[in-house]
């Protein structure tokens, strides 16, 4: 014993010095969160849109700044605020320019060229009444850069490109800087610069939120559980130790934290505590049995420790399906939880029978377990489940069916924001926009020649007429920064600027000279974002509004449908691009992609099955009570009209990683005392006794642990938090009545 207990000194000192270590790079921890993370490398639709960003610059890189007049914005004060505040941010490091409705102009062709007529005449206040009046007339921009109400007017910035997390951070603080300098009624902005700072402070905060939160309500579970000071503090630091060697491996191999890393610690936390219920569990048993400590260590290591393996392995295994995913994010989510929970094995076995052994034998082992309440509540069961086994069937059946039936109304959705909840800040000012402009999400079309002759033909061009005016009618969309609105542009320049005279020009010989005025100004290198050299392709963009994925997938289907014969015959070929088209593409091929990961984590855990039972059918046996779980928590989606997307499809994943964990217990535990010549009725007794009572535990730790997540107000977050908690809900029941009744009538020794 003195041998054992020396050895056990030796092992907790080890991990005391490996934990401090740990707790000292925790100081290093670094967040991050990019848009473009969730993007798979590898895609085509990526490749293209890099391609993209090289020829026309970024479509990402801007911020819109509204500025609110409640007295309406064509009063003179707060037009020259405006123009003070676009001359202040023009001056910023990271700015790359500032359109300003107060310098915006329209050319005017005049006896000695183009002239520049400003649309808001700023220096000469007495004419401002008639420019609103041109401005609403001729709708231009309505809606881009003027609010339908007249009350605010839009300041569109573009920072520089590729700019780093800290220099995004600095330009943020710099312009947050500039406008506390200028007072007015209401200021909303939205960008990716913003809305990557806003998400990032968010993570950081319910990162230790939810560290707290899973803590607590362990100790509350582990109290109820084992009623002992030794039974609450041990289990604890186990998970404690997993979280700090996990986090500190992720910082040593320069991992930062996304918005997916801060569900690790709460993961963590829950799935780690599994194994160290389990083995406590089985000790107190062993040490009712014989009050010797190291047989009772030695049992429950052999017994235990052959379980707890399998079911790590089969955990990991589900987290690591996610690797099967394109994109990053998801793809570490999946790599480091995988290496958490074969941590927390690690620790688990490497810090319980050092400290038990150390410990005298705890009062809570001296207890009749036929005074327990947990043992008196898994009797009553398996005498439900022997003495009325079909309706336990029958009942299964009935919720097999209406879970299909429900799943099949779940659809592929998704929105930009959705992961903010309603009232948030930065999803009002998104809302905002969608509200009284044309929106905030980015638009882009590239059209190109088929034989790579030059666009600049009157048929081609007008065929991007018709284009654009089936884009305005699809999507709602005020106003394009195309080539197209440069050829109205001129040709009302060409006929003295009459507001009626900004559209197409109806004849051939209009349109000659129009090119040459374009081709003129291309040499200038102003039309580069819309024309490159060459003249085989153009881009059209514009801001719409966020209709949600399923939407613009069949808006993008319509157009090409419509269009597709008449650009065709005109040799033209039309591809959609932007960050807007990727997530919702991203988001479309992730969501049915992930079920292949599923696939996979069923078959994994029907080789484990196999290979303890080596009998097909006690596969088919063990798979359905997790199958069922799975059917029904898409039944729930359906009815409740959640969306299948990045942060829903993976946690069918997640949810079967984890519950198959209580099956494999289960079956365990039957082989056992099968393989001790027991009847197969009086070895569902003891599996049902025995093992379904840690089974309830820790699925009560897990479902509080994944329910705290409720409290998040990140979508992606609280569906995970509820979803997963409803999943092992469902798993547990269906553990300890389906899967015995099931081995009951099918399964014969």
């Amino acid at each position: 014993m003195n041998k054992y207990q020396s050895i056990a000194k030796w092992v907790l000192a080890i991990v005391g010095i490996l934990t401090v270590f740990g707790v000292w790079k925790l100081q290093e921890l670094r967040f991050d969160y990019e848009f473009e993370d969730y993007f798979p490398k590898s895609d085509t639709e990526y490749a293209y849109y890099n391609q993209f960003r090289e020829q026309y610059g970024s479509d990402n890189d801007f911020v819109l700044i509204c500025l609110e007049n409640n007295a309406g914005v064509f009063q003179d004060s707060f037009l020259k605020k405006v123009d003070s505040l676009a001359q202040t941010l023009r001056e910023l490091e990271y700015v790359e320019s500032v359109v300003s409705p107060t310098q915006l102009s329209y050319p005017v062709k005049g006896p000695f060229g183009m002239i520049p007529v400003k649309w808001i005449h700023l220096n000469e206040p007495e004419r401002l009444t008639q420019d609103s009046i041109r401005i609403y007339e001729s709708g231009e921009l309505i809606g881009t850069v003027f609010a339908r109400d007249g009350k605010s007017l839009i300041l569109a910035l573009n920072t520089k490109y590729g700019l780093s997390k800290v220099k995004s951070d600095n330009a943020v603080t710099q312009i947050n800087e500039v406008m506390d300098q200028f007072v007015f009624d209401r200021v909303r902005i939205a960008g990716r610069i913003f809305g990557q700072r806003y998400f990032v402070e968010k993570m950081v905060s319910e990162l230790f939120l939810f560290t707290l939160i899973s803590f607590v309500i362990i100790i509350v579970f582990l109290i109820l559980a084992f009623r002992s000071f030794w039974g609450v503090v041990f289990p604890l630091l186990i998970v404690a130790v997993s979280v700090i060697w996990l986090m500190a491996f992720m910082i040593f191999v320069g991992k930062s934290f996304d918005l997916m890393s801060t569900l690790l610690p709460t993961i963590m936390f829950v799935v780690g505590m599994s194994d160290a219920v389990h083995f406590i569990s089985r000790y107190l048993e062993e040490l009712r049995k014989s009050p010797d400590q190291l047989k009772a260590l030695k049992i429950a290591f052999h017994h235990i420790g052959k379980a707890t393996l399998l079911t790590s392995l089969t955990t990991a295994i589900g987290f690591l399906t996610l690797y099967t995913s394109g994109i990053n994010p998801v793809r570490d989510f999946g790599l480091y939880t995988a290496i958490g929970v074969i941590f927390a094995l690690l620790i688990t076995y490497l810090i319980l029978p050092a400290v038990l052994i150390l410990l005298p034998v705890p009062k809570r082992a001296l207890v009749d377990s036929k005074e327990l309440f947990w043992d008196r509540i898994m009797r009553n069961i398996f005498r439900f489940n022997i003495t009325q086994p079909k309706r336990v069937i029958g009942g299964s059946i009935v919720i097999l069916v209406l879970s299909l039936w429900a799943g099949s109304r779940v659809e592929v959705n998704n929105y930009l924001l959705e992961d903010l909840a309603k009232g948030d800040p930065l999803r009002e000012n998104f809302e905002f926009f969608e509200k009284e402009y044309s929106g905030a999400r980015p638009f882009d079309v590239v059209i190109s020649t088929k034989d790579s002759t030059s666009i600049l033909e009157y048929e081609k061009v007008k065929v991007l007429d018709t284009l654009e005016s089936h884009l305005k009618s699809e999507f709602g969309i005020q106003g394009f920064v195309s080539l197209n609105a440069i050829v109205k542009a001129i040709n009302r320049a060409n006929t003295g600027g009459s507001i009626d005279s900004y559209e197409f020009p109806e004849s051939r010989k209009k349109w000659k000279k129009i090119k040459s005025q374009i081709l003129k100004a291309q040499k200038t290198g102003k039309l580069d974002m819309i024309l490159p050299e060459g003249n085989h392709e153009t881009r059209i963009s514009a801001q719409v509004k966020d209709y949600g994925g399923k939407v613009f997938k069949a808006k993008y289907q319509s157009i090409q449908d419509t269009l597709n014969p008449i650009l065709e015959s005109a040799g033209l070929h039309l591809r959609f691009t932007g960050m807007g088209y990727l997530i919702d593409k991203n988001n479309e091929t992730l969501a049915s992609g992930l079920m292949w990961g599923l696939v996979i984590a069923f078959g994994a855990v029907a080789l484990i099955m196999g290979m303890i039972f080596k009998s097909v059918k006690m596969v088919i046996i063990t798979l359905i009570p997790n199958v069922v779980p799975l059917l029904m928590i898409g039944g729930v989606m359906g009815i409740s009209g959640i969306d299948l997307k990045v942060s829903t499809s993976i946690i069918f994943t997640i949810a079967f990683g984890i519950a198959v964990d209580d099956t494999i217990h289960y079956v365990s535990k039957l082989k056992m005392e099968l393989d001790k010549g027991r009847s197969v009725i009086y070895a569902l007794k003891r599996a049902s006794i025995s093992t379904g009572k840690a089974i309830v535990l820790t699925s009560l730790i897990l479902i509080s642990g994944f329910f705290a997540l409720v409290f998040s107000d990140f979508a992606s977050t609280f569906y995970i938090g509820l979803l997963v908690s409803l999943t092992l809900i469902f798993a547990v029941i269906s553990d300890l009545f389906l899967l015995p009744v099931l081995i009951f009538l099918f399964y014969k020794k």
